[in-house]
């Protein structure tokens, strides 16, 4: 029990040091965030380290915590896709979209943008999921070092990272650092 505890708090450690070292460096201020992200993606050794920390952390000291975050994630994805909760999102953002285009004066504050005032056969494409979904949606697991949710069957998991723990159902990607500005 106490080499497990050891081992748990070495591997914690590891891995909070290594976005402690990101942090720093870019709060440093002498290297350009770019550079900062590029150094680090570079480093194969740190990723490959960092990778199995995160994957021994998981299977192994987490346990039932672990289980239930996976849990929950299922639960939420059935939700989304097969339980009304891809509609209930379409519509808040339709929702939203009416709020907008009346503040800024692109619609009359009297008419309504409803999915009644859209052609029928626009309507049936927009809400009509069996339309929309393949049978297993699918999933990307982002910053996945060991796809927990391979396992699950009502859905296409494709685990990505810097740098997989495991070679089975990973997909090693290079994220990259843009600058977005909003234009108004």
């Amino acid at each position: 029990m106490a080499g497990e505890t050891n081992e748990k708090k070495k591997l914690a450690t590891f891995v909070k040091s290594v976005h402690k070292d990101l942090r720093r460096t870019f709060k440093a201020g002498e290297r350009d965030v770019e550079d900062i992200w590029k150094e680090h993606c570079q480093d194969k050794g740190k990723l490959q380290e960092y990778a199995e920390a995160m994957q021994r952390l998981a299977t192994l000291h987490w346990g039932n915590q672990q289980q239930k975050r996976v849990h929950w994630c299922r639960e939420m994805l059935l939700e989304y896709f097969k339980g009304g909760g891809m509609e209930k999102c379409i519509e808040k953002d339709r929702r939203r979209l009416q709020r907008q285009c009346m503040k800024d004066g692109l619609v009359d504050s009297n008419i309504a943008i409803t999915h009644q005032n859209r052609p029928p056969q626009q309507d049936t494409k927009y809400f009509d999921k069996a339309a929309c979904l393949p049978k297993e949606p699918l999933v990307l697991d982002v910053g996945s070092c060991y796809n927990p949710f391979k396992e699950m069957t009502e859905f296409k998991v494709i685990g990505v990272d810097l740098h997989p723990a495991t070679e089975v159902g990973r997909v090693p990607v290079r994220f990259s650092i843009s600058r977005c500005r909003r234009s108004h």
